[in-house]
């Protein structure tokens, strides 16, 4: 809430958008978190997945990352992060997790995906 907050409050006072600030403000990997960042304000689950499809679509598939962003936002929007990612890819988080991992790691990650929502109290 107090990020939303203060991305319109930015927005009021400059009659600029924040995506058009990091746009003209930031590059690289800064742009990125940031851009993550307002992002994440408004919908966590895009930005979950398409921080997933990012981790997968660099030569050599960053594990750190996907264990991260799948161990620590499923619990709270796994079904609607892997319906969003599958809208916004075109293929299922299990399929893609299975085509970038293997062995070990991959039973991990798709026991992860797989596992039954906790209820929340």
């Amino acid at each position: 809430d107090h990020v939303r907050r203060v991305i319109e409050t930015y927005e009021v006072e400059y009659h600029k958008p924040m995506f058009m600030l990091l746009q003209e403000e930031f590059k690289g990997n800064a742009r990125y978190a940031m851009q993550l960042m307002v992002d994440f304000a408004y919908n966590m689950a895009l930005p979950t997945g398409r921080a997933i499809e990012r981790a997968c679509a660099w030569l050599g598939t960053d594990n750190k990352s996907l264990i991260f962003l799948v161990a620590s936002r499923y619990d709270l929007d796994g079904p609607e992060i892997a319906r969003t990612y599958e809208i916004e890819f075109m293929r299922s988080l299990n399929e893609r997790i299975t085509e970038e991992t293997s062995f070990s790691f991959q039973g991990l990650l798709v026991s992860l995906l797989t596992r039954p929502m906790r209820k929340s109290t």
